[in-house]
């Protein structure tokens, strides 16, 4: 994902986008203040696309899978820790159960993100019935919203230097109907590995088949998001100077291929999780 970033050494400036001398700006212009900058904004916008939502949220998804790998490396960390100190016959690290718990709380909440997600992309609805084939789906589900609407550490047992969901817990929805969510028999490591593997292989087969699609097509951010980005009061002065020259419609022409990214993050996501088993 592109950050918008500048360091105030003018000698080494950089905004991750080009500082290129624009032949659409006349002679002077590096003096240009934000009315000219607003004024060629609003003149592009008539005929120069800006990503759409898709694209935009093809990116989004990018983002999200790599926080996948993320939190799923955080919670094979601890719990992996927690086996071998067992095996090392050393007693349990002060806090541990905490910190696996805290990992899954990130890690669960992005079941719901991704599903709000790939509607968009992919242009088709996807419903948690659509799921059943990830493994420990519906576990995933009923476990974010505990986590999410009533705070439950749900991890609460600990045997042999495994981590586990002790028994089955009622909660209440948002109806005030009572839901029982049914304790898995996997350990935490094992359940986390299996639905990653599961869900990536479930992404995989949705947005593959758009691989090459020109509607998915270009940058994240458009010439309209680096216009408003540029007069950030951190931004330095000798900066916005600097943008003043830019090409901005190169901004616009951008050849991202947010898809083909996807399906790499997920190829190597769906190599890992099959090595830690």
């Amino acid at each position: 994902m592109c950050l918008a970033s500048v360091r105030r050494d003018e000698a080494i400036a950089e905004l991750h986008f080009p500082f290129k001398s624009s032949p659409h700006l006349p002679p002077g212009s590096a003096n240009a203040n934000h009315s000219n900058t607003d004024a060629i904004s609003e003149a592009r916008r008539t005929f120069m696309p800006q990503p759409t939502r898709r694209v935009q949220f093809a990116y989004f998804l990018l983002h999200k899978v790599r926080e996948i790998k993320f939190r799923l490396s955080e919670i094979l960390d601890a719990c992996q820790t927690s086996r071998r100190r067992f095996v090392a016959n050393e007693s349990q690290a002060n806090g541990n159960g905490r910190l696996v718990n805290f990992h899954f709380s990130a890690f669960s909440s992005l079941v719901q993100t991704i599903k709000d997600i790939l509607p968009v992309v992919a242009e088709q609805e996807i419903t948690w019935s659509g799921l059943s084939n990830v493994r420990h789906i519906q576990f995933m589900h009923a476990v974010r919203n505990a986590i999410t609407h009533d705070g439950n550490p749900v991890i609460n047992l600990w045997a042999d230097g495994r981590y586990y969901v002790a028994c089955d817990f009622l909660r209440l929805d948002q109806h005030q109907r009572p839901i029982q969510v049914q304790a898995p028999i996997e350990d935490i490591e094992t359940l986390v590995t299996q639905f990653t593997m599961d869900l990536c292989k479930h992404l995989h087969s949705a947005v593959s088949p758009l691989l090459g699609s020109q509607a998915l097509a270009g940058p994240l951010y458009g010439s309209d998001f680096f216009d408003s980005a540029i007069n950030h009061p951190a931004i330095p002065k000798f900066a916005q100077r600097l943008y003043a020259k830019t090409d901005r419609l190169a901004l616009d022409r951008g050849n991202g291929n947010p898809v083909a990214e996807v399906l790499s993050e997920l190829d190597a996501l769906i190599s890992f999780c099959r090595c830690q088993q």
